[in-house]
C-alpha cells in the first residue's frame, strides 16, 4: 500500500490536476468547523473526492495518520491543509509576500504520473513503432486528435485499449505487433486503468509532429478576419484538380464521420442558401462543414469547393460558388438512394454500402466536365409560388 506520505503526494498531483479542494467534501460533516469528524466521515469524505488509484487500504493509512487519540476522531482540517498547499499557503493573508515554497507545491509541478519501466528490447520496439506511426501521419496528412476525443467525451485524456487500437485501423497507423505492445504498455492508463485504458493525450503529443498544422491554423484564422475596408482576402490556392486519390480518401472519412455520428449534411448549408438555387460561397461551404463538426483540413476544403464549383455563378471575391446540394447527395447517398422511388427493385442496403467508397461527382469527372447545379425552377430542383 505505501507509506502515507507516498499517499499523500498521490492525492496532492490530483487535487493540482483536477483542481479540487477537499475541504468542500468534508465541512458538511463537521457542522460547528471543530476540524474533526469520525473515522467513517473521513473515509466517506475522501470517497466523494473521486480520487483515482486510492484503494481501501490507503484511505485507512490516511486516517490512521490523521487520528487523534485524544478526541477519537480524525483532524481532516490539517488533511485538507496539506492538500491546499499544492495552490496557496496557510496564514498567507497575514504574510501575503512569503514565498510560496512547500512540499505540496514542489509535488504538484511535477509529473502527473509515473513512466512505466519497459525493457531495452521494448524501447526499441516502442522506438520502432512510434516512428512507424509518425511516418505514416506525415504521408497520409491526417490528424489523430479528433478520433481519440470522439471516444474521450468526458475529458478523461484516457480512452478504453480497444477504441485506441479502432482509432489505428481507422486511419491506417496499426504498427506490427512486438511494437504495437510496447506502445499499449507505455501508454497504459493510470492506476486501476492500467490493464483497460491508453493515455492518448501523452501518446499524441509524442507521436504528432507539433508545427505540422501551424499552417492551416494560420490560413483558417485569416480566411475568419474582414478588413477595415471590407476588401476581399487572398484565398489559398486550390488544390489540383487531377489529385483524385487524395479527394477520394477525403470523401470516404466525411462519409464515415457523417455515418458514424448520423448526420445529415445539408441540414448544415440549406440555411446560407435562401433562394434554394442549390449554391453557396466556400466560406460558406466551410462554416458548413465546420458547424456538422465534420474534421477536414483548409486544403481539403478547398479541394472540395474546386470540384463541386459552379462555374455559373461566382461570389464577392470572383471565385466560383458551390454547389453545395450536389456534395450532400454524394454524402447523403450513404443512407439512401435519390430518386429510390423510380427503382423500387434496387437493393437499397448494397448501393448505400458502396457509396461509401464510390461517389459519382468524381466518377463523372473521370468521364465528362462536372455539371453544374440546377437553377431555380429546374426540373427535379426546388419550386417556388410566384410572389413566394
Amino acid at each position: 500500500e505505501g507509506k502515507a506520505t507516498d499517499v499523500e503526494d498521490n492525492l496532492i498531483r490530483q487535487c493540482a490536476a483536477n483542481r479540487v479542494r477537499p475541504a468542500e467534501f468534508f465541512r458538511d460533516f463537521d457542522p460547528k468547523r471543530t476540524g474533526y469528524i469520525s473515522r467513517p466521515q473521513f473515509l466517506r469524505g475522501l470517497i466523494n473526492c473521486k480520487f483515482a488509484e486510492l484503494p481501501d487500504g490507503d484511505m485507512q493509512l490516511l486516517a490512521d495518520a490523521y487520528y487523534n487519540g485524544a478526541r477519537g476522531q480524525v483532524c481532516y482540517a490539517d488533511f485538507c491543509a496539506k492538500m491546499d498547499e499544492a495552490f496557496t499557503a496557510t496564514g498567507l493573508e497575514k504574510s501575503p509576500t512569503r514565498t510560496l515554497a512547500s512540499h505540496a507545491r514542489d509535488v504538484a509541478k511535477g509529473p502527473r504520473r509515473r513512466e512505466p519501466v519497459l525493457t531495452p528490447t521494448q524501447r526499441a520496439n516502442l522506438e520502432t513503432g512510434m516512428e512507424f506511426i509518425r511516418y505514416e501521419i506525415v504521408k497520409r496528412n491526417f490528424e489523430m486528435k479528433p478520433f481519440f476525443k470522439d471516444f474521450d467525451r468526458s475529458n478523461e485524456e484516457c480512452v478504453t485499449t480497444p477504441q485506441f487500437l479502432r482509432v489505428l485501423k481507422q486511419l491506417g497507423a496499426m504498427p506490427p505487433p512486438p511494437q504495437l505492445d510496447a506502445i499499449l504498455a507505455r501508454y497504459a492508463g493510470p492506476g486501476t486503468k492500467a490493464h483497460t485504458h491508453i493515455d492518448w493525450r501523452t501518446f499524441y503529443q509524442h507521436v504528432e509532429p507539433p508545427d505540422r498544422f501551424e499552417q492551416d491554423r494560420i490560413n483558417a484564422e485569416a480566411a475568419r478576419k474582414v478588413t477595415s475596408l471590407g476588401e476581399p482576402l487572398a484565398r489559398p490556392a486550390p488544390a489540383p484538380r487531377d489529385d483524385s486519390v487524395a479527394l477520394e480518401k477525403t470523401l470516404h472519412r466525411i462519409k464515415l464521420q457523417a455515418r458514424k455520428n448520423q448526420l445529415r449534411v445539408h441540414e448544415f448549408m440549406c440555411d446560407f442558401d435562401k433562394l434554394r438555387s442549390g449554391r453557396i460561397s466556400r466560406a460558406q461551404f466551410a462554416i458548413g462543414l465546420n458547424n456538422a463538426n465534420i474534421r477536414v483540413m483548409r486544403h481539403e476544403v478547398d479541394a472540395l469547393a474546386e470540384v463541386y464549383s459552379d462555374s455559373t455563378a461566382r461570389d464577392a471575391d470572383g471565385a466560383p460558388m458551390v454547389a453545395w446540394r450536389r456534395f450532400c447527395d454524394d454524402v447523403d447517398a450513404i443512407f439512401t438512394l435519390k430518386g429510390l422511388e423510380r427503382r423500387p427493385e434496387a437493393d437499397a442496403g448494397k448501393e448505400a454500402e458502396a457509396a461509401l467508397y464510390e461517389t459519382s461527382t468524381l466518377r463523372a469527372l473521370a468521364t465528362g466536365p462536372t455539371p453544374a447545379a440546377k437553377p431555380v425552377g429546374a426540373a427535379g430542383g426546388p419550386r417556388h409560388a410566384a410572389g413566394a
